[in-house]
C-alpha cells in the first residue's frame, strides 16, 4: 500500500478473493438489485446507471466475478423481470494493463449489456458519470487500492445534480493509508488531505496515541463532514480479513433516502454472512493428507444459529427497554440504531420482527410483529 502501489492492487491480488473482498462484492451483489429495482420503478423507461470507479481486471484468477460482472449480471437480471430495469453500467480503469484485460472481458460477457469503458484517472471521468446519468437514478461504487478520490470529486457525485435526483455512492476508505503514515512524509500526508478535503484529520488523527483509534476517529469525523455538506445519511463499515484482524478499510456508504439507508443495513447482514463464512473455510480449510466429510459446515450453520438467537435476545432485551421508556409509540425506523445496539449491521428485519413477536406473546407490547418491519409501529401493552 502506498503512493507506488497500483491502483489495481499488489501482486497475487487477482488470484482469489479474500475474506474482505467477499464482503464488499456480497454487499454489492445483494444491494444493487434493490436500488435499480426500486430506484428504477419511477424513473423513464427504467433506466439506472452504474458507475465503477476503479473496475480492475472483472474477473478472478479462481474465476470469481469482480464489481464490473457483479454489475453486469444485475443489469441482465433486471431486464429480463416483468417491469424491467434498463441498468447502463459506466467503467474506468486507470492501469492500462488491467483495462485492456478488463475490455477483453467485456467483450466476451457483456455484449447484451449497455457498459461504457473509460481508460485514465477517475477523477478526469466524474463529470463524464454525470452527463451520462443524467437525471437517472446513479450508484457509485468507488473501491481504489491506495488513495482514494479526493473530497471534492466524491461531493460532485453527490451535489452534482438536483438532490431530488437519485445517487447513492458506496466507497472504500482505506484504513491502512491512515494508520500506517508518517509524520515525516509530507506527500502521503497531502494525499491524505486531498481524500479528506483538507488537513483536519492530521487533528483528528495525531491525538489518538493508538493509531488504530485514531484511524476510526478520521473515518467518523470524515463520514460527518460528508454527511453535512450534502445531506446525507450514512453506514461506515469496517472490513477485515479475520475477526480478530484489524480493519483493513472501511466501507462508507451514503444516501439520501430512508429506504435505501434500510435496504443497506439489510444486505450487510446478508454479506455479513458470507463474510464470516469465508473466514471459517479460511480457519478450516484442510489439507489433501486430512479429508473434509462436511463436519465444518455444519459446525459453521451451528454457529450462525447460536449467533441468531442471541441477536435477537439483544434486540428483545433493547425493544424491551425502548417500550418502558417511551410514552409515546415509536417507529421501528425512527430507533432503529438503539433497538439494534450492538447487533447493528449483523441483524436484519427479521430478527427484529421476531422479537416483536415475543414481547407480543409476553404482553409486553400490542404491535404482532406483521406486516412491513421499517415502518412498523411499537406500541405498549394494551391496558
Amino acid at each position: 500500500m502506498g503512493d507506488a502501489a497500483p491502483e489495481s492492487g499488489p501482486s497475487g491480488f487477482w488470484d482469489g478473493k479474500k475474506p474482505a473482498a467477499v464482503l464488499k462484492h456480497e454487499l454489492l451483489r445483494r444491494y444493487l438489485p434493490v436500488f435499480v429495482s426500486k430506484t428504477g420503478s419511477t424513473s423513464p423507461d427504467g433506466r439506472v446507471v452504474y458507475f465503477d470507479g476503479y473496475a480492475g481486471e472483472g474477473r478472478y484468477k479462481d474465476n470469481s466475478e469482480g464489481s464490473p460482472l457483479i454489475a453486469v449480471q444485475v443489469a441482465r437480471q433486471q431486464a429480463a423481470q416483468s417491469s424491467p430495469r434498463r441498468l447502463g453500467i459506466f467503467l474506468t480503469e486507470k492501469q492500462r494493463a488491467v483495462f485492456h484485460r478488463l475490455s477483453a472481458i467485456l467483450r466476451e460477457e457483456a455484449s447484451d449489456v449497455t457498459v461504457v469503458l473509460k481508460h485514465g484517472d477517475v477523477a478526469k471521468h466524474v463529470n463524464d458519470v454525470i452527463d451520462f446519468a443524467r437525471s437517472y437514478p446513479l450508484f457509485a461504487f468507488l473501491d481504489p487500492y491506495g488513495t482514494g478520490l479526493s473530497y471534492e470529486a466524491v461531493l460532485t457525485l453527490l451535489n452534482g445534480r438536483p438532490r431530488s435526483t437519485k445517487t447513492e455512492v458506496l466507497m472504500n476508505f482505506s484504513a491502512h493509508l491512515v494508520r500506517r503514515v508518517d509524520r515525516a512524509n509530507e506527500k502521503k500526508l497531502r494525499n491524505i488531505d486531498r481524500v479528506c478535503g483538507g488537513s483536519w484529520w492530521r487533528t483528528v488523527f495525531f491525538r489518538h496515541h493508538s493509531p488504530s483509534r485514531g484511524t476510526d476517529a478520521v473515518v467518523a469525523d470524515y463520514r460527518l463532514r460528508v454527511c453535512r455538506d450534502t445531506g446525507c445519511g450514512s453506514w461506515v463499515v469496517p472490513v477485515r480479513n479475520h475477526e480478530s484482524h484489524e480493519p483493513v478499510y472501511y466501507l462508507v456508504f451514503f444516501s439520501r433516502h430512508r429506504d435505501g439507508l434500510w435496504a443497506f443495513g439489510e444486505a450487510l447482514s446478508l454479506a455479513m454472512t458470507e463474510w464470516r463464512r469465508a473466514c471459517w473455510k479460511r480457519a478450516t480449510t484442510t489439507t489433501d493428507e486430512q479429508p473434509s466429510f462436511g463436519f465444518e459446515d455444519e459446525l459453521f450453520r451451528d454457529r450462525e444459529r447460536k449467533l441468531e438467537r442471541e441477536w435477537v435476545e439483544t434486540i428483545t432485551a433493547n425493544l424491551a427497554a425502548l417500550i418502558e421508556r417511551e410514552s409515546a409509540p415509536f417507529s421501528v425506523i425512527a430507533k432503529y440504531p438503539e433497538i439494534m445496539g450492538e447487533t447493528l449491521g449483523l441483524a436484519r428485519g427479521k430478527h427484529i420482527r421476531e422479537a416483536i413477536k415475543r414481547l407480543h406473546g409476553e404482553g409486553l407490547t400490542s404491535t404482532e410483529g406483521k406486516g412491513r418491519i421499517d415502518t412498523m409501529v411499537i406500541r405498549p401493552p394494551r391496558s
